[in-house]
């Protein structure tokens, strides 16, 4: 789903989540795929010409949202309990499905 849509990380959150897995071995392990993954993601670009310094400097825009974003996630982590880490994933999951549904707007053709 990756390479198809930038959903790669869908499957192995599932996944995990299946397994019954503590909240810190879900973590452990979608956190160092999705990083893989998005490594390679962007290595795949940069060698097809899709990243450009306009796309560096978007970055460097957004780096300040990202890097809060990082830190109030490791302060709410740090104060889930495991039934709460699973319902905030799939809560995550469903806004995020529901979203695409919504951007596509239904259309089933392109």
């Amino acid at each position: 789903m990756g390479g198809f849509a930038g959903l790669s990380g869908v499957v192995p959150t599932v996944w995990c989540g299946l397994r019954g897995w503590s909240k810190a071995m879900q973590r452990g392990t979608f956190q160092p795929f999705l990083a893989i993954m998005h490594t390679l993601a962007l290595i795949s670009l940069t060698f097809n010409g899709l990243v450009t310094l306009e796309t560096g400097a978007r970055f460097l825009w957004c780096l300040p949202a990202l890097i809060a974003g990082v830190w109030v996630g490791l302060k709410f982590y740090a104060h889930l309990d495991e039934i709460l880490f699973r319902r905030v994933v799939l809560g995550i999951l469903l806004i995020s499905g529901i979203a695409l549904l919504i951007s596509s707007g239904g259309n089933t053709h392109g």
